[in-house]
């Protein structure tokens, strides 16, 4: 049998988004090294994604038990996949920090484990410095796990500062971009995006794609809409994603008088293809927690589109302020409009940045480079 790399995400794989491209593109990798990937979630992927993930040496498994917040429960699951599914790498994405899986692993003869924190943090940011007794108790926990990953320098900081996990155990690696994904998608016909959602042909389009939560500020985009569409009316706003606030942000755009310029998509299953991007003028992400990296910001520039985003968590190490973008303090409507009024007043500036955002994420960004990253680190 071919030895197996085992990558177990704690995200419920309902559309094609980054961690999708990541599993897709790291399988296929595997797959031209001789090694089978088998890839675990909480539920298996809706159709068009399990599709996506569709490799001859993928598995894509569903196992709720790993997930378990009862730590007995998720550690005998934990156990049993293992046992299953015997593997030589195993690692772990947007899992808790305080689990009793590495020690599983480890114990199930498991030796090159590894952790990828992608976890935002709160408004409030830094945890303080933990006490002694601690940082002993996290540094038994996370024994058995040979690197931590970080997706942005300030996750690692989040981690090294209070005491968590020392620097010499982390390594760095941007989340990555899929540059011939994105080509491929800027190579279809467009317009379809707009017809499907009657958004004017001719409007400017100001687009937030995101989960509807409060933490990601679009309660900051309508308002800052209201702010900017008596002066400019020829702006549609356009805000993708679902979850439990969507709702609450219908009834807050109506509230505002902007319903007329404003659009709410629900779930678009795939972005790139269905045409959000390219539709798009502006792409605004005015989170108000701190990001652990912004992966809907790198897509984005990859298209060539200029982003207006908060100046919080791992943000500003993808967008260079007034080259690539524009950085805004977070909930600060008034900022974000007076931002958008000059990048939808100036078309030329809208082109420099896009091109210096597209360079950018080909230079730094990359899911290709990602990948190898990843592989360097497993040794294969």
């Amino acid at each position: 049998m071919k030895p197996s790399v085992l990558s177990i995400f704690h995200i419920h794989p309902v559309r094609i988004d980054g961690t999708a491209m990541f599993a897709r593109a790291l399988s296929a990798e595997l797959n031209a090294r001789g090694f089978r990937s088998i890839l675990c979630f909480p539920s298996l992927p809706v159709p068009v994604v399990g599709e996506f993930l569709d490799l001859p040496n993928t598995v894509v498994i569903s196992d709720p038990g790993v997930f378990d917040k009862n730590p007995f429960q998720s550690g005998w699951s934990f156990a049993r996949l293992l046992r299953h599914h015997p593997c030589s790498i195993v690692h772990l994405h947007f899992m808790g920090l305080v689990s009793p899986l590495p020690w599983v692993a480890r114990l199930s003869g498991v030796t090159n484990l590894f952790f990828t924190n992608h976890g935002s943090q709160p408004e409030a940011g830094l945890s303080a410095s933990l006490p002694l007794w601690k940082r002993w108790a996290k540094t038994l926990i996370h024994n058995p796990v040979k690197r931590f990953i970080a997706v942005s320098e300030y996750v690692r900081q989040s981690h090294i500062a209070p005491g968590q996990i020392p620097a010499s155990r982390f390594s760095l690696i941007y989340n990555g971009i899929d540059i011939d994904r994105v080509d491929a998608a800027m190579a279809q016909p467009g317009g379809h995006f707009r017809q499907r959602f009657s958004i004017p042909a001719d409007a400017m389009l100001v687009t937030q794609v995101s989960w509807m939560i409060e933490e990601k500020g679009v309660r900051d985009l309508l308002e800052a809409a209201a702010l900017l569409l008596p002066h400019s009316p020829r702006v549609h706003f356009c805000i993708v994603g679902e979850g439990p606030c969507l709702d609450e942000y219908i009834h807050e755009a109506d509230r505002l008088g902007i319903t007329p310029h404003c659009t709410f998509t629900g779930q678009i299953m795939d972005p790139f293809f269905e045409e959000v991007f390219v539709a798009s003028d502006v792409i605004c992400q005015p989170s108000r927690w701190q990001e652990a990296f912004g992966w809907v910001i790198g897509e984005a520039m990859a298209f060539g589109k200029p982003v207006i985003a908060t100046r919080t968590g791992g943000i500003p190490e993808l967008i260079d302020d007034g080259v690539t973008g524009f950085l805004v303090e977070r909930r600060h409507p008034a900022e974000l409009a007076q931002r958008l009024q000059d990048l939808l007043a100036d078309p030329g500036l809208r082109i420099r940045m896009g091109h210096a955002a597209r360079k950018s994420v080909c230079e730094h960004f990359s899911l290709q480079r990602n990948i190898q990253e990843h592989l360097d680190l497993y040794g294969i």
